[in-house]
C-alpha cells in the first residue's frame, strides 16, 4: 500500500517542503515533489537569543503556504519538523506553540542528537562505505557522525552552519581572507573539542546537505565539469582562494547559478573544507538523502 507524505523541514536558512510516496515494507521511497522558501530564520534571532516577532511571522507564513502545498501534490499526511533555529532558541517553546496554534500542526523540534542520527539513517543507502564520517551542514547547525561496520558509533551537533557563520564572521557577500580564517577556526576549535574524533581519520567524507550540493554545482561550472557527486578538497580550496582574490567576478558567476545562495555559499564551503581536512580526507561525496528521508521512515513509517 503507497500513501503520499508531506514532510517540512523548517531550518536555519530554509524552509522545504518534501512529498514522497512511501512504502510500509523497506522498498525505496520516491521524492514526487521538493519546494522551498528561503526564509533564513536564523537572520531574525536576536542579540537575546529569541527569535523575533517577525521571525515568527515569517515561520507561520512559509510553513502555512507549504502545507496548502503539500495538500495540492496529494499528501495525506503532512508533518513537520524544526532543527537548529528553533531548537537552539532562546523562546523555543513559544516560538513552536505559536507555529502549530496559527498552522494547525505539531511541530517536532528535534534535538541535536535526533537531527544528526536520523540524518545519518536517512542517508545510509547512498553510502557505500561501512565505516567512514557523514556530516550534514545545515544554515544553523552541523551534524557529523563517526560510523563503523554500518553503525553509528558516535554524534554530535555543532552550532556552526552556513548561515549563522555568514551573519556572525562575514561583513560583506563574500568572505574575506581574515573572515575564511575566523571561520575556520571556530569549525577547527569545535571539532578539536571531541575527543571521540581525535583518531578518525578517512581519505574521504560523506555530507549532505544544502551547502554541498550548492558546492559541488558551484565548482563543476568552474571547472567546467558537471558532476554533483563528489567535491575534491583541493579544488575547494581553490575556489576559496579564488573568492578572496577575485570576490566580485566569483559573485558574479554564482549569482548566475544560485542566487539564494550567494551569501551561504562561501562560509558553508569553509565549513567543508575544515571537516575534510580534519578528517584527513581528499574528497568529499555527496549523498542523495538525509534528515527528511531519515524522518520519514523512522518517525513516520517507523520502519526503525
Amino acid at each position: 500500500m503507497c500513501m503520499r507524505y508531506g514532510i517540512i523541514d523548517v531550518g536555519s536558512n530554509s524552509i522545504r517542503l518534501c512529498v514522497y510516496q512511501g512504502q510500509v515494507d523497506d522498498k525505496p521511497i520516491v521524492l514526487l515533489h521538493d519546494e522551498k522558501i528561503m526564509a533564513g530564520l536564523a537572520s531574525y534571532v536576536q542579540e537575546d537569543g529569541c527569535l523575533s516577532g517577525e521571525g515568527i511571522a515569517r515561520a507561520i507564513e512559509a510553513i502555512a503556504q507549504l502545507c496548502l502545498s503539500a495538500g495540492r501534490h496529494g499528501a495525506v499526511e503532512t508533518h513537520v519538523f524544526a532543527t537548529a533555529v528553533i531548537r537552539n532558541a532562546r523562546n523555543s517553546q513559544a516560538v513552536a506553540a505559536a507555529i502549530e496554534k496559527a498552522c494547525d500542526v505539531d511541530l517536532d523540534v528535534l534535538s541535536g542528537s535526533q537531527e544528526a542520527y536520523l540524518g545519518f539513517k536517512g542517508a545510509q543507502r547512498s553510502v557505500p562505505d561501512a565505516d567512514g564520517v557523514f556530516f550534514d551542514i545545515g544554515g544553523g547547525s552541523t551534524e557529523v557522525t563517526h560510523f563503523r561496520n554500518g553503525h553509528m558509533t558516535h554524534c554530535v551537533s555543532l552550532p556552526l552552519g552556513s548561515l549563522n557563520m555568514r551573519v556572525k564572521h562575514v561583513a560583506g557577500v563574500l568572505p574575506t581572507e581574515e573572515e575564511v580564517r575566523a571561520i575556520a577556526q571556530e569549525v577547527t576549535s569545535a571539532l578539536e573539542a571531541v575527543p571521540e574524533f581525535g583518531d578518525v581519520r578517512f581519505p574521504k567524507v560523506y555530507g549532505v546537505g544544502g551547502s554541498v550540493r550548492a558546492a559541488a554545482r558551484v565548482l563543476g561550472a568552474m571547472e567546467d565539469e558537471d558532476d554533483s557527486s563528489g567535491i575534491g578538497v583541493d579544488h575547494l580550496r581553490a575556489a576559496l582562494s579564488l573568492a578572496v582574490r577575485e570576490p566580485y567576478e566569483v559573485e558574479d558567476k554564482v549569482r548566475e547559478l544560485l542566487p539564494d545562495r550567494v551569501t551561504t555559499l562561501f562560509p558553508g564551503m569553509v565549513i567543508q573544507e575544515r571537516l575534510a581536512t580534519f578528517f584527513g580526507a581528499q574528497s568529499i561525496m555527496a549523498a542523495t538523502c538525509g534528515v527528511r528521508e531519515g524522518y520519514l521512515r523512522g518517525v513516520v513509517l517507523g520502519q526503525w
